[in-house]
């Protein structure tokens, strides 16, 4: 582990936050690159919220599912596990984007979702290299125009910018917990309506690289306060 002292120090009582309303459903769009575990966190958030005692519905869009090619899994939380609808998110239905990659946050079956008046953001702004770049050496990631594009699209307020991958290589060690750090920071920003016992509880369930992600989830949460402190620290 790269920083165990950041971590250490991290103190165990952060307050919750007061978790988002679920109107008739609460939707959850991941989107990230395949072999990095974004569909991990779509079901590890659908088990949460049934021990939360809430519905859940979680599709998985993989495509060729590849490692490396874009990934994205529609989750829905309803507030009773017999209200369970439709799982594809549509047109404005996204309340939350939980951006792991930025290029695949940009995708157009993404941005159909995102409403200004509805969607918050948190994004993982690290460039990660596609299959493009091995093909053509001057390929560059046009990563301001991305987030511009984000930016025009639900407003520079609903949207946190954050090189996941580069905090949690370096304190993790391991940028695989990049995923999990986001959904720590969406949680603690109050922007999933799942109590953080029951996302603790699923992690544990889930039963894969269980300290990492336990670590990763807290990393995020305290993020809401240290952004700063660990932008420093890459």
């Amino acid at each position: 582990n790269f920083n165990n002292d950041l971590i250490n120090n991290l103190h165990d009582n952060l307050k919750d936050p007061i978790l988002p309303k679920i109107n008739k459903s609460y939707g959850i769009m991941i989107a990230g690159i395949g072999g990095t575990g974004v569909v991990t966190i779509g079901a590890i958030l659908g088990t949460a919220a049934e021990i939360d005692g809430k519905g859940s519905g979680v599709l998985d869009m993989t495509g060729l599912a590849q490692k490396g090619g874009s990934v994205k899994s529609f989750l829905r939380i309803f507030n009773n596990p017999k209200e369970i609808g439709t799982i594809r998110l549509s047109y404005n239905d996204t309340n939350l984007l939980l951006g792991c990659d930025l290029v695949v946050s940009n995708d157009n079956d993404v941005l159909l979702t995102l409403n200004k008046s509805l969607t918050k953001a948190i994004i993982n702004s690290d460039e990660v290299m596609t299959g493009e770049f091995t093909r053509n050496i001057n390929f560059r990631i046009p990563s301001e125009e991305i987030k511009n594009n984000l930016i025009g699209l639900i407003g520079e307020n609903n949207i946190n910018f954050l090189p996941a991958n580069d905090i949690a290589r370096k304190v993790l060690g391991d940028s695989i917990a990049s995923n999990m750090f986001i959904v720590g920071c969406a949680y603690q920003s109050g922007l999933i309506p799942i109590h953080s016992d029951s996302i603790e509880q699923a992690i544990k369930l889930n039963g894969v690289s269980i300290e990492l992600n336990l670590k990763a989830f807290k990393l995020g949460r305290h993020s809401t306060k240290i952004k700063d402190k660990l932008i420093k620290l890459i």
